[in-house]
């Protein structure tokens, strides 16, 4: 697994996925639609550290700051920002789709999220608050 800090136009190397990172991070394409913006809250029962529950389910990402990660996952850009803690003791956080799977993987955007929110659950076995 490869992972480090990004900056803008950055290109990371994947074996699966080529992308150029357009976006100087945190900032939004002045072109993007708000509307089509896939985002969940999520708020735990307890703190996990995400990045290394990311590591434990072999799933690339890169360290943004204290608070995000930049997460490559079936060839999805994804961003989990800690919005209760710090990515490495996060009680809450949000994950947000910044680029689809560059092809089908049978899953609805929110799915994806789901998908990627169980395994790191079940990585950590923590839960969500209820």
């Amino acid at each position: 697994m490869r992972r480090g800090l990004i900056g803008d136009g950055s290109i990371l190397r994947k074996p699966e996925v080529l992308v150029q990172a357009r976006r100087t991070v945190g900032m939004r394409d002045d072109d993007d639609d708000d509307e089509d913006d896939v985002v969940r809250q999520y708020e735990l029962a307890s703190v996990i550290d995400l990045r290394e529950a990311l590591t434990a389910a072999a799933i690339d990402f890169l360290d943004v700051d204290n608070e995000r990660t930049i997460v490559i996952y079936q060839s999805a850009i994804i961003m989990l920002t800690a919005t209760d803690g710090t990515a490495t003791a996060a009680r809450a956080f949000d994950a947000e789709l910044w680029e689809p799977p560059a092809e089908e993987v049978g899953h609805e955007p929110a799915e994806l999220l789901t998908t990627l929110v169980e395994e790191l659950l079940t990585m950590t076995d923590a839960s969500l608050s209820e």
